[in-house]
Formats: C-alpha cells, structure tokens, sequence
C-alpha cells in the first residue's frame, strides 16, 4: 500500500472514563458538516457502499450512532476507503480541503478542530501504511514503534486504546505458574460493540467458546460477524479479525501448552496516527519513549534503558555474565511494576465480566523474572533450532526460545495485516466447509448483530455494564507511588 502523508494528531489527556464511552458519547467542538458534491461522488463510485459510506464517515467523524449497514454491505468504513482508487480519493480530498478553509473562515475564534479536518484524517488514513504491534506467548510485547519487552505480570490492563473513543483493547493477564503469566482472556470495543474473548478464566459455562459479543455467546467463531457500530470479524488463515471501522484491526488465535491456552495478539494501527496509548505504545515513531512512565500532563518521569541485544547477550555465553544480567532484571522489574502500574486497570475500569483487579503483589508480580540465562546451553540450543525450522524470524527468536523453553510453547510465525484488497469481496457469503477429524462441518454464513437477522444464542451478561462515564481517572496519568490497587 503506497504510504501516504503523515497525518498529525496530537496526544491529549483525555479521562480514563472516556474510553469506554459509546460513540454518541463523544464531545466535538464542531458543527456536521455535508458536501453535496463529495455526496455525488461517493454514489457515483458505488450505488449501494457509496451512500452508506458517506454516511458512517460522518457519524464516525461526529460520534454519532453509526448508520444501519444495508444487507449488501459487509465491509467497514475503512475498507471501503481503502478500496477507492488514488484518483477519486485526490479529488474527494480537493473538495474536502475547500470546505475546510470555509470552515476555518466562518467557525469563532479559538476553535481547536474541525470537523473537514477530522474528516479528511480518516479519508487520509485509509491510504497509510500500518503499524505493528503484539502480545503473544507468555506475553511479549512488541509495540506499534518496534520496541520489545517481556511482560510476565497478572491483572487486567490496558493493551492499546485510540483518543477518539472507537477503538479499545483491554487484556486479562493470569497466571501459569509464580514465574510466568499469558493472555487469558481481552476485552475489546468495537466502537461501542463489546467483545470478550476467553481462552480461559470465562464468565460462564461454555467453556469451549471463544467469544461473547454485547454479553452473547457466538457457537461458531468461524462466522462472519457484521457489528452493528460498525465493525466486522472475520476468520482468516486459522485466526480471527477483528476490523474496527476506523481501520485498526485485530488478529487473535489461542495456543495450547501444558494443559493450558493462551490468547495471542496481534494489532494493526494506521501507521500516520499517533493518538494511541496503553502497553502497545503510542505509534509516534520513536520506540524509546514507549516504555517511559509519564505523570497527568504526559511528561515523561521515568524511564529505563536498552539492554545488550546482542546474540552472546541473549543466547551465548554472555547471557551468564553478572553485569548483563543485572542490566536485564533491572529492566524487567522496571516494566513490571513502575512501567505496568500506569495501565493496571482497577474495578472500575476494567470492562471484563469477571475482572481480575484485588489480587495481591504475590499474585500480580512473578515471584522471580527469567532470562534465558536459567537454561542449559543444550536447552536454548535446542530452542533456537526448533524456532528457526519453523521459520521464526531472527528478530523474533528471543520470545520463541523462552516460550519453548520455559512453557514448550510451539513456535508462532506472526500474520501480516489483511488490506480490502485480499479480503473476500462476496456481497452473500456461501456457506464454507471444513474438514474436521475427517467429518465435513457447515461453517455459518454471515451474522449480522443488532438487525434482528441473527440472535446468537449464548448467555446474556451477568454483571452491569460501566456506568455513565464521568470523571474517571486519567488513563495516560500513571500510577504514582505504592502499591497498587488490590496490593499489599
């Protein structure tokens, strides 16, 4: 995808309580705009996607209730802007840019944005390359800037949300033994939607289910799911998709290991956005202030240096050496407790149905961070063969080593973003078959939640939704001081 300029949105305080507001939730200091030339050429371009996504910018770009999506329509807003070829978008983009200087000429003085300016930032993303980001295995972090760290605590915490209220992920980290924790369960807004995903620790019975969608249980996670706000999920390549309408996307699969499962995670951003925060970083460009500390007013407080990241450091006989170890438990501890504590979310943010948040420091903090200077030579030998002959890229190797070596966690190769343009474009899904133990086993066509065309069966929520958000706490303000909520 042809990168496109970088559009510039500034990171704001925003209140913790804010990003679990509904869309129609949103604060704007602009009137709704409408271009009834960009109207007639988004119908032009397609008769029935066209209307409809004139329609979800608006109310994406207002905060408004997103439009009902016709029958024929099962993409998201991104990725029927992703599908406009360069030249229509260049001239939607004229038109757009007018109605901005008209906007900018007529609004009061002091207005701080724009709705043509918010307007166009969602048109221009659409054309961005996309960031990279992860938690996988037991779990190490890669943020959206490429910088990487292990993350062996328990809780529930922040992984990554947006400022603009659309786009949320929350993880659920439990513990495997006093050493090591994994993803055990993530809880996403889709816009408004609310997904919980479980590969253990689940609310209820059906203990073989991975998802539950606004507090119904989903029989078949290899449907398509059309969300009502918006959003669309997919199965693709043995994993699942979660494509919010305002372009980031989710990959997520569960791995077994030791009579256990885990969540891996994935997360693509648009790569010309840098108004993201939590555990995955902001997506500015620069790794080195991902894993800083930051007070109310977003200045950096506290930070902690790189290690060695050299082989002998990581795998040979270097990793053994006092001084490099200390430099990594020092870095380990670091993001366990000052780091993590800023993203740590307590009973009233934490949006699981069965959050994880009074536990005690035993419980949340290992009892000891590893290295893989704890493993033979014969050990981290055999693990970087095993990782290498799955095809594990070299930057990669140290979490597929440890995951091998600690957990016997199979190698994992991570999935590339999926743009529009090898999505399946069939406006009426077929029923797919799979093989499964040699029995041939329907695979649902799309279900669209919200229109009444599908009801998954399931079991309705059981706890409250959040309450109305007001005056919450500040989720770029770290934790400062103490222990943290529900420790000793």
């Amino acid at each position: 995808m042809k990168k496109a300029l970088h559009i510039l949105i500034l990171t704001i305080i925003i209140p913790f309580s804010s990003l679990f507001a509904n869309e129609n939730d949103k604060n704007v200091s602009y009137e709704k705009g409408h271009s009834d030339h960009i109207q007639e050429i988004f119908e032009a371009w397609n008769e029935n996607e066209g209307p409809w996504l004139y329609e979800s910018m608006g109310a994406l770009v207002m905060g408004e209730q997103h439009p009902e999506r016709p029958m024929e329509v099962n993409n998201t807003t991104f990725e029927l802007l992703q599908k406009m070829d360069e030249n229509r978008i260049e001239r939607i983009e004229r038109i757009a840019d007018t109605e901005l200087e008209n906007e900018r000429n007529s609004s009061s003085q002091g207005q701080e944005s724009y709705y043509w300016e918010e307007w166009l930032n969602l048109l221009r993303s659409a054309k961005c390359d996309m960031s990279d980001s992860r938690s996988s295995g037991d779990p190490h972090m890669t943020t959206f800037d490429g910088e990487k760290y292990d993350f062996q605590t328990a809780g529930d915490y922040l992984l990554t949300s947006s400022s603009t209220n659309n786009f949320l992920i929350q993880t659920q980290q439990v513990r495997h033994n006093e050493k090591i924790s994994v993803n055990g369960a993530a809880f996403l807004d889709v816009n408004g939607d609310e997904i919980e995903i479980f590969a253990q620790n689940h609310p209820d019975e059906h203990k073989d289910k991975l998802m539950r969608i606004n507090g119904m249980v989903i029989e078949n996670e290899k449907s398509e799911v059309i969300l009502e706000h918006g959003g669309v999920i997919r199965y693709e390549n043995g994993r699942n998709i979660v494509s919010w309408p305002t372009g980031e996307q989710l990959h997520f699969s569960v791995r077994e290991f030791q009579n256990s499962k885990l969540l891996d995670l994935t997360v693509f951003v648009p790569g010309c956005r840098s108004d993201y925060t939590g555990l995955l970083g902001d997506n500015n460009g620069d790794r080195t202030d991902d894993t800083a500390v930051r007070d109310e007013n977003g200045n950096i407080t506290s930070s902690v240096g790189d290690i060695d990241r050299s082989f002998d450091a990581l795998f040979g006989k270097d990793r053994n050496n006092k001084n490099t170890r200390d430099e990594q438990l020092a870095r380990l501890n670091y993001l366990s407790k000052d780091f993590g504590n800023q993203y740590m979310l307590d009973e009233e943010v934490s949006r699981f149905s069965n959050p994880m948040t009074d536990l005690t420091d035993e419980d949340r903090y290992p009892s000891e961070n590893l290295t893989l200077a704890e493993m033979t030579d014969e050990e981290v030998e055999e693990a970087l063969n095993k990782c290498r002959s799955a095809g594990v890229r070299e930057e990669d190797l140290f979490e597929c080593a440890f995951d091998y070596g600690y957990v016997g966690l199979k190698p994992l190769t991570y999935p590339e973003y999926i743009a529009q343009d090898v999505i399946t474009e069939n406006s009426e899904p077929q029923i797919k078959k799979e093989n499964n133990n040699n029995n041939d086993r329907n695979i649902a066509p799309t279900i669209r939640i919200g229109t009444g065309v599908f009801r998954p069966i399931g079991t309705p929520r059981t706890t409250p939704k959040p309450p109305n958000r007001n005056g919450g706490r500040d989720v770029r303000q770290p934790r400062t001081g103490g222990s943290p909520r529900g420790g000793r």
